[in-house]
């Protein structure tokens, strides 16, 4: 297998898109890779060494639908079939389950059909359970020329709809960090936010803040600057309370509660004098450890330890959950009505680099 570490990093940021194909339909595949820019694009087809030796197709399929960010199945007539006694073109079986497994893993924007135009039968007749998913991607084999330029069209509507839906918000997928991001913000960034703004804008808002044993700190928090930062682990096996119990020791932190009622927040705290408050405004620190829920469900769906390549491919998959956390965050501050969040919130994924600055 090649050098998935290298191809699927979120550091690269380029889009990983998987080519499926049959044998025959192969030079059909390789046309339409070439119109995707290296620049924004990670291309794989089937027959490039991405398939594991010593795993069944499925379970390379499988990894698939969890490390790339889209498909593409290469729908070209095969042999023709008698169906309901009418004369049909027919697309190869494999081709079209895999369409199927990453259709039902990564949803309709996510999967797509580039079909040669002579199979609208087949579909109409035999496979219409997908008419009008995404068919209007198609090319003319009729002659390598006109093939050439059919697919370079058809790919150019296919690169912008995967930027649009790539850059522009998290999808809720197979895995879970866009649904957790989501119950996130709403369940606690979005309240703790609300709450210390409305205390910025109350003449009488007093902040409280009780820690440790015998200390407290107490000010009024009318008009003072504020900023939550989420810190979001390197990998996501440190996505757990162990870890968090570790890192807040190291910075040196103190847990205090935010009373947001009907309930009280728990975020951490590098006390700060009041010269420093007055300076750079209130930091509160959180640790979202529901990203373990991404890190469990991983385990679950690639079977941790059966290879090397397995933990491999799950450390991977785990940083495009993080990333994918990031995004849907982002999102849901960007297209909040609460306006203040863009200035409040701040997401960072390297707290040693961030706090050693601090010093």
């Amino acid at each position: 297998m090649k050098n998935i570490e290298e191809r699927f990093s979120t550091q690269v940021q380029r889009i990983n898109v998987f080519i499926g194909s049959s044998s025959e339909s192969l030079e059909v595949a390789r046309e339409i890779k070439s119109h995707f820019d290296e620049e924004n694009f990670n291309v794989d087809i089937w027959d490039e060494d991405v398939f594991e030796r010593g795993k069944s197709n499925l379970d390379n399929l499988k990894k698939f639908t969890a490390l790339y960010d889209f498909a593409i199945m290469v729908f070209v007539q095969d042999d023709e079939v008698i169906h309901r006694g009418k004369k049909t073109g027919s697309i190869p079986p494999n081709v079209i389950f895999e369409y199927g497994l990453f259709l039902g893993r990564m949803g309709t924007n996510k999967s797509f059909i580039l079909a040669e135009n002579n199979i609208k039968s087949f579909v109409d007749n035999v496979f219409s359970d997908i008419k009008g998913i995404s068919l209007g991607k198609s090319f003319d084999n009729s002659s390598k020329p006109k093939r050439k330029k059919t697919t370079k069209a058809a790919v150019e509507t296919i690169r912008k709809e995967m930027l649009l839906n790539y850059k522009s918000e998290a999808e809720i997928g197979f895995l879970p960090s866009a649904a957790l991001a989501i119950g996130y913000f709403e369940n606690f960034v979005k309240r703790v936010n609300k709450k210390l703004y409305s205390l910025r804008n109350d003449e009488d808002g007093i902040l409280k803040l009780d820690f440790g044993k015998d200390e407290n700190f107490s000010m009024s928090f009318f008009r003072q600057k504020f900023k939550l930062i989420i810190i979001l682990p390197k990998i996501i096996l440190e996505s757990n309370h162990d870890a968090l119990l570790g890192k807040v020791v190291d910075f040196g932190l103190v847990k205090i509660r935010i009373d947001a009622k009907p309930r009280d927040f728990p975020v951490y705290w590098k006390v700060q004098s009041k010269e420093e408050i007055k300076q750079d405004g209130f930091i509160f620190y959180d640790f979202p450890t529901t990203l373990l829920a991404s890190q469990r469900t991983i385990q679950l769906i690639l079977r941790k330890g059966m290879s090397t390549e397995d933990a491999q491919i799950e450390e991977l998959v785990g940083e495009k959950e993080i990333y994918n956390f990031i995004k849907a965050i982002n999102y849901k501050i960007k297209t909040s009505d609460n306006t203040y969040m863009r200035e409040s919130v701040e997401i960072i994924s390297d707290a040693d680099e961030y706090f050693k600055n601090l010093s």
